[in-house]
């Protein structure tokens, strides 16, 4: 046999086996692959933001401007595709193994065909084919960018605990939101705790616990209204906090006279928004903590204490 004619059958026997041998994989559950760690990683989000274990993952995510581990699972499935597919087939094994993974849509034991499963991955994101490093990038960020969006606005659309969500933050943020950048004196720092899980949904208050099942229902056990006790309700229009009230809505004016045009849905609005002005931030802090210790005497008094 000519060495030209040795090399090629060599060179084709080992891509056979190489292919045979060679998977790449992904663990699957109904079609969708399984993040394996997202657990721990929900865990460690909520607490750098110090919200209960209970709180919406799409709300932590964006709260905290990441991606959730799928979207950064698929981004990074993308680069590693990309990566292959600007191979040289005549040069490097790999590609050519991937190329021969192509043909086969079985699968091995509880792994499907992850080169199938990334060929369709790049169909749905629209990947334009083998770019070169900063390009792709550059698409994997858009990518995930766009996810993020998406993501959101399929939680605020599933979940009536993120309503509010809805109309304080600033939907296509990334990064931490301005309040969350700014330092914080330790003592006022469950002040701040107390208005990100008024952001995320998920608090004591009874318009959340209700949703829950912790409480039968949701009327403000503090004053005789029998008004749901919402978050706007209890910062804005509760009788039981209004001296408290006036000392804060004194300095709100004082920094934001248009503040007092506002209606209370609006004043809400602008103290649960990303960008409250420096000047109102510790005043508000120092409510939020005034009127939470008051709430929790009111509770204990009536024998509930939560």
């Amino acid at each position: 046999m000519q060495a030209k004619t040795a090399r090629f059958a060599a060179c084709t026997l080992t891509d056979a086996v190489s292919i045979i041998n060679s998977e790449v994989w992904c663990v699957v559950v109904s079609g969708k692959p399984i993040p394996r760690h997202r657990g721990r990683a929900d865990i460690i989000h909520r607490r750098l933001l110090g919200v209960e274990a209970k709180t919406a993952s799409v709300a932590v995510w964006h709260e905290l401007g990441v991606a959730s581990f799928a979207t950064r699972i698929d981004a990074a499935a993308l680069k590693f595709r990309n990566n292959i597919l600007s191979l040289d087939p005549r040069d490097f094994l790999v590609r050519r193994v991937y190329d021969g993974l192509m043909n086969d849509s079985k699968g091995r034991g509880s792994s499907r065909n992850g080169a199938l499963f990334l060929e369709n991955l790049a169909l749905e994101a629209n990947w334009p084919g083998p770019l070169k490093k900063p390009a792709a990038k550059k698409f994997a960020n858009e990518y995930v960018a766009s996810r993020r969006v998406s993501e959101l606005a399929g939680g605020f659309k599933r979940m009536s605990t993120l309503h509010n969500m809805s109309n304080w933050v600033e939907k296509e943020r990334f990064g931490l939101p301005e309040y969350l950048l700014r330092a914080c004196p330790a003592s006022l720092r469950e002040g701040r705790r107390l208005k990100t899980k008024f952001r995320l949904g998920c608090h004591d208050l009874r318009s959340s616990s209700s949703r829950t099942q912790l409480v039968r229902n949701a009327q403000c056990p503090c004053c005789e209204s029998r008004e749901s006790e919402t978050i706007q309700h209890t910062l804005f229009e509760c009788e039981a906090f209004e001296e408290e009230r006036e000392v804060f809505l004194s300095r709100l004016y004082s920094v934001c006279p248009l503040a007092r045009q506002l209606n209370d849905e609006y004043r809400c609005r602008l103290v649960m928004g990303d960008k409250l002005p420096r000047e109102i931030e510790n005043p508000l802090y120092r409510y939020l903590i005034a009127i939470s210790k008051l709430r929790l005497g009111i509770l204990t008094e009536q024998g509930e204490g939560s």
